[in-house]
C-alpha cells in the first residue's frame, strides 16, 4: 500500500506547493507587473518630453535665424542691461549731432519693476530752441526705450542761448543667467 501512496501524495504536495505559490507569489507578480507598467508609461513621458524640447530647441534655432534682424531691433530698444557708459555716450552723441551742449548728467536711481529695470536719470543741455527740438526728436525716433518725464526751460539774459533740464528714464529687461545661453 505504501507504493500506491508515493505518487498520490506526490501529486498532492505538487497541488498544495502550486496552490501554495500561487497564493504568496501571484501578489507580488501582479505589484511588479503594476510597477513595470508605471515605468514605460514615466520612460515614453520622458521620451516625449525630450522630443518635445529638441523641437523647441529647433523651433528657437529657426527663429532666430529668420528674424535675426527683428530680434536685434527689440535687444535694441530694449536691451538685456542698461548699460550706463554706452547710455552717457548715446546722450553725449545725440546732443552733438543736434547742435547741443552737454552740460550735466546725473543717474539718481535705478529701480527694477518685475523683469523691466527703469534707470532714472536727468540731463541739462544748453543750445537753441531749435536744436532742442532736433534733440527730443532724434531721441523719439531712436531705437531705444527712452521715456521724457519732465522738461524744465530756462533762458540767458542774453536771449540766444536755451537750459534744458530734462528728467529721462531709459528701460531695459534682466534676464535670469542660465548655465546654457540658447542663440
Amino acid at each position: 500500500m505504501n507504493n500506491r501512496l508515493i505518487p498520490i501524495i506526490s501529486v498532492l504536495l505538487l497541488i498544495v506547493l502550486a496552490v501554495s505559490a500561487y497564493i504568496f507569489w501571484w501578489p507580488l507578480y501582479q505589484k511588479f507587473n503594476l510597477m513595470k507598467n508605471q515605468f514605460e508609461t514615466k520612460e515614453s513621458d520622458l521620451a516625449q518630453k525630450e522630443q518635445y524640447l529638441a523641437d523647441m530647441k529647433l523651433v528657437l534655432k529657426k527663429i532666430s535665424i529668420d528674424y535675426k534682424d527683428e530680434i536685434e531691433r527689440v535687444n535694441s530698444v530694449l536691451p538685456s542691461n542698461i548699460s550706463i557708459p554706452s547710455l552717457f555716450n548715446y546722450m553725449l552723441k545725440t546732443s552733438s549731432e543736434s547742435g547741443l551742449i552737454l552740460e550735466d548728467i546725473g543717474w539718481p536711481q535705478s529701480s527694477p519693476l518685475n523683469d523691466i529695470q527703469k534707470v532714472s536719470f536727468s540731463v541739462t543741455l544748453s543750445g537753441t530752441y531749435g536744436a532742442f527740438k532736433n534733440f527730443l526728436s532724434a531721441l523719439y525716433k531712436s531705437g531705444r526705450l527712452i521715456e521724457t518725464e519732465s522738461i524744465s526751460l530756462y533762458s540767458d539774459e542774453k536771449g540766444g542761448a536755451f537750459r534744458f533740464l530734462l528728467s529721462l528714464s531709459a528701460y531695459g529687461y534682466y534676464m535670469e543667467p542660465t548655465a546654457e545661453r540658447m542663440p
